[in-house]
């Protein structure tokens, strides 16, 4: 073979693969296609998340959990929801795919946690009717989970981490927001820790208590910081003991008209304690270490002069 025929041999070559590189690239996003099926109709419909208005998880000894869509607000189980939790759960659905078959023989359900009795059930509605999914173990890569319908011995591996989700409880999916404070418009503050009472208010440039000595700007800063967005460290029942503490503490904003902004009453103790907004119902656990960030003690906000 002459040089000139085997550089029209390679040239050729080239063309072709840039040929099959550019039709693969025009083809599609390389996101496999639905397959056809009940099984490949059900991922279709989880994907596609703006149309998603409850989903319900349940089974494998756990309490049952219906996320609801309102208004565009998520609730579970009719409290509501962690707004950052539930979008992390609908950005994976919406980027699910139905991968291989992983088994076909029922034997392999127990091994995969498909089976009755250690799958996780996902239920939503498509098209009217409420279809079911049994979530089960990580699949054979990070971030898939093994699946299948109930009335099938196929288990598929679902291109998505569904299994962490689908074992949430319901305080996991709950929103620990309590305050969400506009500080900029904050322009008094009220603190009462275990019968140690202060009172901040703002000037042009800086903030003072109530007798006329200067605080220290970090100090207060960094309370407002709290105030800006500030979420419990879980819940409590309304028997725990915990919850039985008399009220030991309280912090109030106040905008330029007097009005509360963000009020806060927290329990007595020496350790964790309870909060929960002025008048609420939702009963939040405080860790002991963060008390000093709400109610901070007044030595710790005195300016240094």
């Amino acid at each position: 073979m002459s040089q000139e025929t085997l550089k029209r041999l390679v040239g050729a070559l080239i063309v072709a693969v840039v040929v099959w590189g550019v039709l693969s690239l025009a083809s599609g996003s390389g996101r496999p296609p639905a397959p056809s099926g009940a099984l490949g109709d059900l991922v279709a419909a989880l994907t596609d998340t703006a149309s998603l208005e409850t989903l319900r998880f349940d089974g494998a000894g756990t309490d049952p959990v219906e996320l609801a869509r309102s208004g565009g607000r998520w609730s579970v189980n009719g409290l509501a929801a962690d707004s950052g939790t539930v979008v992390r759960l609908l950005d994976g659905l919406a980027g699910a795919s139905l991968g291989d078959v992983a088994a076909k023989n029922a034997a392999n359900h127990a091994r995969m946690g498909v089976d009755a009795d250690s799958a996780r059930t996902l239920e939503v509605d498509v098209a009217g009717a409420a279809r079911t999914l049994l979530v089960g173990n990580q699949g054979p890569r990070y971030g898939t989970t093994y699946v299948r319908l109930p009335d099938q011995d196929e288990v598929h591996v679902l291109e998505v981490d569904l299994r962490s989700h689908a074992r949430r409880s319901v305080n996991d999916w709950r929103s620990k927001r309590m305050v969400a404070v506009d500080t900029s418009a904050v322009t008094a503050l009220e603190v009462d820790r275990d019968g140690q009472r202060y009172a901040l208010e703002r000037g042009d440039s800086t903030w003072t208590f109530d007798d006329g000595a200067e605080a220290d700007a970090g100090a207060v800063q960094s309370l407002l910081g709290e105030l800006r967005d500030l979420r419990g460290d879980g819940f409590l029942m309304e028997g725990d003991s915990l919850a039985a503490s008399a009220p030991g503490g309280r912090l109030v904003a106040r905008g330029s008209d007097g009005s509360p902004l963000g009020e806060i009453e927290i329990g007595s103790g020496t350790g964790d304690r309870w909060a929960r907004t002025a008048g609420g119902t939702v009963i939040y656990r405080i860790a002991s270490y963060r008390l000093d960030r709400i109610l901070p003690p007044r030595e710790r906000v005195e300016g240094s002069g």
